[in-house]
């Protein structure tokens, strides 16, 4: 049976990809001198790749959020030193440059960037964490040696360099407003794993978003003695989509959350904490206030 025709683009690629993982595998690193942070390393043959549901096999727990970005294939290999030094490199293919910027931000984006890392990156001794195109890389190391941190930038940037010419992800945080917003505290989220550390609103796929729509998500401060809050904007393919996606959140409401309001495309709820949150329907959007310390006034 011959393959359909919208899925070779996709076959061609990874044979592509599996190609010249294997060729910078086998290629040793470039030399340059005593200045150079990767002399006297090497890459140990063995190559790790874990395909699909496969990363199972090397996640345990939290791979959901991966698959529910958008997750490929993920290469593990190992880098060696001539003293015993060891790092672990590891190469996250995603679906899309949003896909991999969202599973960063999830895992590593509040942390400082890594000086040498010609990518979005945070991180340090025990492990350094960078996006760049469709990937999502980590080089991890064990003992947590300040010393090792210059090779495991360079690591990085030869994983990083297997992005190619991938462009930059869409500004899916275009939706939320700049004014007030705390840098480092932005969030992407495509489903019911990844909107959870967010927040928790009821149980399941609650905002509806089936692990195709993404939503942003970033922390603010009205002025800086007030209280942190927290933004939540999604865009729906339609307004019937985000009408849906609204009913869906105030039928399944958390019980933990005690509803204060009810309206066609206006919801207002207080939290355990004695904190409150907000939603409003607009035409496409959704747009969601929570850790409110005061309860919101009608629009």
């Amino acid at each position: 049976m011959c393959e359909p025709a919208a899925r070779r683009p996709r076959a061609r690629r990874r044979v592509a990809l599996l190609a010249a993982g294997l060729a910078w595998a086998a290629a040793p690193p470039p030399s340059g001198g005593e200045a150079d942070p990767l002399a006297g390393w090497r890459l140990e043959e063995r190559v790790l790749r874990f395909p699909g549901l496969e990363l199972y096999g090397h996640i345990n727990g939290g791979a959901e959020r991966f698959h529910e970005l958008g997750f490929e294939e993920l290469t593990v290999r190992r880098a060696v030193r001539e003293d015993g030094a060891a790092l672990t490199l590891e190469s996250y293919r995603m679906a899309s440059a949003e896909s991999a910027l969202g599973i960063y931000l999830l895992q590593s984006g509040r942390g400082e960037p890594v000086p040498g890392v010609a990518a979005r990156s945070s991180g340090g001794p025990y492990q350094i964490s960078a996006a760049k195109g469709s990937l999502f890389i980590q080089v991890s190391g064990v003992k947590g040696d300040e010393s090792l941190v210059p090779a495991m930038a360079a690591w990085a940037n030869l994983l990083l360099s297997e992005a190619g010419g991938e462009g930059e992800p869409r500004d899916l945080f275009a939706i939320l407003p700049e004014e007030g917003r705390l840098a480092g505290s932005e969030r992407l989220f495509r489903g019911a794993f990844t909107l959870q550390p967010i927040y928790t609103f009821g149980p399941g796929d609650i905002l509806s978003l089936e692990g195709r729509i993404f939503g942003a998500a970033a922390d603010y401060r009205s002025s800086p003695e007030s209280d942190p809050f927290t933004r939540i904007g999604v865009v729906y393919p339609d307004s019937a989509a985000a009408a849906a996606a609204f009913r869906q959140l105030v039928e399944r409401l958390d019980p933990v959350l005690e509803l204060l309001e009810s309206e066609e495309r206006r919801l207002v709820f207080r939290d355990f904490r004695e904190r409150f949150g907000q939603a409003r329907l607009d035409g496409a959007r959704l747009d969601i206030w929570i850790h409110l310390a005061d309860r919101p006034d009608r629009p």
